[in-house]
């Protein structure tokens, strides 16, 4: 299919849902409201729409930055195998795809005709467990909310401050009035 023809379609084709992202014919990597930190083998992902934070390993990172609205898919895989120095089946970067756009690391962009959905099980079936290392992998984590992120649970010395293990100067102050070298104590 000829680029304009390829052009054309997406254009006409509209996608229907989240899902529909999977199915595009020149993927474009969404860069707005992101901080990105590029790492030797993996890039990580701050989305600050969702607080959520995604590891890219080394293909899944590949495959995110050659969506560039100019490459199909078959494009992708041939910068994957140069890069990677192996042969990157189709199907390998039709995965990345559908994980990326899953964390909604995709522009919304037109789709191609509705594919059958590609599992990971599957493909290491197909491809064998050595490609399962080429394989494009996404962990991503959510950052907890400003109430959940504080840095434990308060000090019982602060409601209670003649408790046990509080600190003290003199008997008097410790409820079980037991002050043992700076310590409230248990009772005697």
């Amino acid at each position: 299919m000829s680029r304009d023809l390829a052009h054309r379609v997406t254009e006409l084709v509209k996608p229907t849902s989240k899902e529909d992202k999977r199915m595009t014919l020149f993927p474009t990597a969404r860069r707005e409201g992101l901080i990105v930190e590029e790492l030797p083998d993996e890039v990580l992902v701050y989305d600050l729409n969702t607080d959520k934070a995604h590891c890219l390993n080394k293909t899944a990172a590949l495959i995110w930055k050659n969506c560039d609205g100019k490459k199909a898919e078959g494009d992708i895989a041939a910068v994957l195998q140069r890069e990677l120095k192996s042969p990157i089946p189709n199907q390998v970067v039709t995965l990345g795809l559908e994980e990326l756009a899953g964390f909604g690391l995709l522009k919304e962009v037109a789709a191609g005709p509705r594919r059958e959905h590609l599992s990971r099980r599957r493909l290491i079936q197909n491809l064998g467990l050595t490609a399962a290392l080429a394989l494009p992998l996404i962990v991503s984590i959510s950052a907890p909310a400003a109430a959940q992120a504080g840095s434990g649970p308060p000090d019982p010395c602060i409601a209670n401050p003649g408790g046990l293990g509080c600190s003290c100067n003199i008997d008097s102050q410790c409820d079980s009035q037991n002050c043992n070298e700076g310590v409230c104590g248990p009772e005697l």
